[in-house]
């Protein structure tokens, strides 16, 4: 390569310059250049004969002097010159010396950097790391490579994800950053400590223990550009070429920010998932506490860890077969995948560079994602795999045709219309090496066989697979939340509905209560009533006609009385006293209390009961509630008026048994296995609760004893319960 200077000496003028001298001027008008000692002698004697005066010959030897001087001086130049050619030449060699060193040097770091991608590309996730750290501490000639990420949101901690010490690895560790070189890395800006960082940082034991003498860390960034982690290395010496070192740090940080922040959106994944276990284990919970009154917890909870079990298996069965389901995804709005191949094609310097997943309706087929021709997008498009380049791409290893692609493919109509002569394609893998995908370039001139070009094909290969991932877990994600949220709807939607039986059933109960007040309120006056007609029958002679009228109402009187007092027990809190109890005589205080209603809605009683039943020990105004809910169950089943309403009694060798049979509409067959389920009915809105035989069921099982029913539509129910026999003597 030619300088300056030497241009310079091609041009004469130029090269006096360079001597301080000016190059031969012309001669100014009637000025006479000097002549030689001939040419004076010559000129002496033409002057006489013309009688010109002759010039003094003894200036000759002054002029001489001077032209000898003149030449002393370009001699002087003439060596200077040739100083300065040679010192040129010297110079020149060492320049080209050095590029040829320089030269030796990127084909090694070349080579190097090739070495550390094929090392790493095959792994994914943790062996990745470990591998990274390894080929860097080797190719690099450091001691010591750390991968890590932030411990927490505040950045001051990192976790050690993989750790190259010497010839080994070593185990992970959480490392405080506070006084440390990372502290000044992370989040921040790439930092380099060439010598005595264990001086600079006297506070940081860890670096005296591995006698660390330099220092280089990147930070690595999520998609956000939040702090992430960190990527360094540490020697015991000087570490060789930071700015070689640091511009392979910077290359593979990309890669391992990828790495990380995938196995972050796994653990958000998993994460996720828990929680939407946690918050359906509340929500059913909170069911339970609602609902820990009704005896008939044991069922519905068994229901709630069915449900939750079946979800949970199709959650399980849904996570094992991400990796073999592969969905298409619309170029519009994503701006990573047209960016790849944009660069891609400038990058190796080729017309078309494309992008494609496996179709989602054939495994021959490719839909392509983004397809760069030079100049523009192509439109997406479904491409089938057979008898074309991708076909032996497609789920195997790189393939390079580098001329004649036509020729070896011609059953392949795109190769003709694009006029294509090479192709180069490598395929994509999800992290269980299922196939995913092809990414590929193509030209219409022949291909060299460039190495770099493979690799830098296999680097973005790499990225691209990583992006899928990332996009296909967002995507799992998203639809885990919304699963998430159906449920906590449809909980929140129950607990609902639970909430306005049980104010209805408050209702009821204050009702209740109100009868029973009132029934209070009615017996004072009757009391009166008797104790008047008392003194006139006591004024009347027995044989009488008033005396037995009166006598008939003080009757009356004592009915009345009963049957307030037997209102005002039903209606009395529970006493969970357990007694010894007939039941023919339970039976018959409830007939008394329905007996006229039954009467007005024309329903005729038929008692069968046992001359004498064994005594049962039980609560027995819980009994009687059962009697009555079962009882007034009939009677609303009981639609014509000329309905029959039977009580039977018996015992065998350990039970009392009592049914109660009517000649109802009977029950729908589809019901009969909700029939005892809380707050199930088939009444109209605001005339049942649903609660009764689920209550019944639960007083006569915590008595030791069954309810059951057995119906025939349209001719009606029978409900039995059993009691065991109190055999003690209280």
């Amino acid at each position: 390569m030619a300088t300056k200077k030497h241009k310079a000496l091609d041009n004469p003028s130029e090269r006096s310059k360079l001597r301080g001298t000016s190059a031969p001027r012309r001669q100014p008008s009637g000025s006479r250049p000097a002549l030689s000692g001939t040419a004076v002698k010559g000129k002496s004697k033409v002057a006489k004969e013309k009688g010109e005066p002759i010039r003094n010959p003894r200036s000759q030897p002054a002029k001489k002097n001077s032209l000898r001087a003149t030449v002393a001086q370009r001699a002087r130049e003439l060596r200077t010159i040739n100083a300065s050619l040679k010192k040129e030449i010297r110079e020149r060699k060492r320049i080209e010396d050095r590029l040829q060193a320089n030269e030796r040097k990127s084909r090694a770091t070349f080579q190097q950097l090739s070495s550390l991608i094929h090392a790493t590309h095959p792994e994914t996730g943790q062996k990745f790391l470990r591998s990274l750290v390894r080929q860097l501490a080797t190719t690099l000639e450091v001691r010591y490579a750390v991968v890590g990420k932030c411990q927490n949101t505040e950045g001051d901690a990192v976790k050690t994800l993989a750790v190259w010490k010497g010839n080994n690895f070593a185990g992970n560790f959480i490392y405080s950053l506070k006084g440390t070189p990372c502290e000044n890395v992370v989040g921040r800006q790439v930092r380099h400590y060439p010598v005595n960082v264990k001086n600079l940082f006297p506070k940081d034991d860890l670096l005296t223990q591995l006698n660390v003498e330099s220092y280089l860390g990147v930070p690595l960034f999520d998609s956000g550009n939040l702090p992430l982690g960190i990527l360094l290395v540490m020697h015991t010496g000087p570490i060789k070429d930071p700015a070689y070192a640091e511009a392979i740090l910077t290359l593979f940080a990309a890669r391992a920010e990828s790495e990380i922040e995938r196995e972050k959106i796994e653990s958000s994944l998993k994460l996720a998932r828990d929680e939407m276990e946690l918050r359906v284990l509340q929500r059913t919970a909170e069911l339970k506490a609602a609902n820990k009154r009704l005896e008939n917890e044991i069922r519905e909870r068994k229901r709630s860890e069915e449900a939750l079990r079946v979800s949970n298996e199709h959650n399980r069965r849904t996570y094992q077969q991400l990796s073999f389901i592969v969905q298409g995804t619309s170029a519009t709005g994503d701006k990573f995948f047209p960016s790849l191949v944009q660069c891609l094609a400038f990058a190796l310097e080729v017309r078309y560079a494309f992008i494609g997943r496996i179709s989602e309706n054939s495994s021959s087929e490719i839909q392509l994602i983004s397809m760069w021709d030079g100049e523009a997008f192509l439109p997406t498009f479904t491409y089938r795999l057979e008898n074309t380049p991708c076909e032996g791409v497609f789920g195997r290893e790189l393939r390079f045709f580098p001329r004649d692609a036509q020729s070896l493919f011609p059953e392949d109509p795109y190769l003709k219309e694009w006029n294509i002569e090479s192709y180069l394609g490598i395929p994509l893998f999800d992290r269980h090496k299922n196939p995913l995908g092809i990414l590929g370039v193509m030209d219409v001139k022949p291909m060299e066989d460039n190495y770099n070009a493979k690799n830098i094909l296999t680097l973005c290969a790499s990225r691209a697979e990583s992006e899928f991932q990332r996009t296909h877990m967002e995507a799992e994600l998203e639809r885990y939340r919304s699963h998430l949220e159906e449920l906590v709807e449809a909980k929140t939607a129950e607990l609902k509905a639970t909430h306005m039986q049980l104010l209805h059933t408050e209702k009821l109960s204050a009702t209740g209560k109100l009868a029973a007040s009132m029934a209070h309120e009615f017996n004072n006056p009757i009391y009166g009533i008797r104790n008047v007609l008392c003194q006139i029958q006591e004024d009347l002679p027995p044989d009488k006609e008033k005396f037995r009228l009166v006598n008939l109402a003080v009757g009356e009187c004592d009915r009345m009385t009963t049957f307030i007092r037997k209102l005002q027990d039903l209606h009395l809190p529970t006493t969970d006293i357990m007694t010894r109890v007939d039941l023919n005589r339970t039976i018959e205080d409830i007939l008394l209390l329905i007996g006229n209603q039954m009467k007005s809605q024309g329903i005729t009683l038929v008692r069968h009961l046992a001359p004498t039943l064994p005594p049962v020990k039980v609560v027995e105004d819980q009994i009687k509630q059962v009697l009555l809910n079962l009882t007034q169950n009939a009677r609303e089943a009981i639609q014509s008026p000329a309905g029959t309403l039977t009580l039977e009694s018996e015992a065998d060798e350990n039970f009392v048994i009592v049914r109660i049979r009517d000649t109802g509409a009977g029950i729908d067959p589809q019901h009969m296995d909700s029939l005892f389920d809380p707050f199930f009915t088939t009444k109209r809105a605001k005339k049942g609760t649903g609660l009764g035989l689920s209550v019944s069921y639960g007083i006569i099982k915590k008595h030791g004893g069954e309810l059951r029913a057995e119906s025939t539509p349209g001719k009606g129910s029978t409900f039995t319960f059993t009691l065991p026999i109190h055999r003690g003597e209280s």
